[in-house]
């Protein structure tokens, strides 16, 4: 088995969603949020690091410019090199994070940048193995819609059906 069930990435990823969230409250965009950027105690409670591209946003409505992240986690929109809400972005990268923790895939394939900003357009799929719950893809295509006014806000993320709910996909 190279995924996690679902019950255990629901634990882990609702550590880091918090960690994100009060982030976000201070005013801090991690824009950087990748897999490699999680480390994970021995008592397996995730801890977010390197926050080397991090920035200070005090409007809550601006946008940065800035390129910055890895080319598989980061926003269509910082792929064409529009302004960004950095803290939607740092939510679409969680949704790319949760894909990869319950597949063990990552949803796209970061090869080809011109592809990548084509794939971006189009809903995200899913293996057919490793099954994964209704309710968890619909999360992850919330968090990766590709028209940032679709994209599902921190809190929102949070409060998802997912996070109740029993998982009944067996793996």
């Amino acid at each position: 088995k190279d995924h996690l069930l679902e019950k255990e990435a629901k634990q882990i990823f609702r550590q880091i969603v918090e960690g994100l969230k009060y982030c976000h409250k201070k005013g801090i965009a991690h824009r950087d949020l990748k897999c490699e950027n999680i480390l994970l105690t021995s008592e397996v409670t995730p801890k977010l690091s390197n926050f080397r591209f991090a920035t200070s946003i005090n409007v809550r409505d601006s946008k940065c410019s800035t390129f910055c992240g890895s080319l598989a986690y980061v926003a269509p929109e910082i792929l064409t090199g529009l302004p960004y809400d950095a803290f939607q972005a740092d939510v679409w990268s969680l949704g790319v994070m949760l894909y990869l923790l319950v597949t063990s895939y990552m949803p796209f394939d970061d090869s080809d940048l011109t592809r990548l900003r084509e794939v971006h357009k189009w809903p995200v799929s899913f293996p057919p193995e490793p099954a994964t719950s209704h309710s968890c893809q619909q999360l992850i295509t919330q968090m990766l819609a590709s028209n940032p006014e679709e994209l599902t806000n921190i809190n929102q993320v949070l409060e998802h059906k997912w996070f109740e709910e029993q998982i009944d996909v067996s793996s």
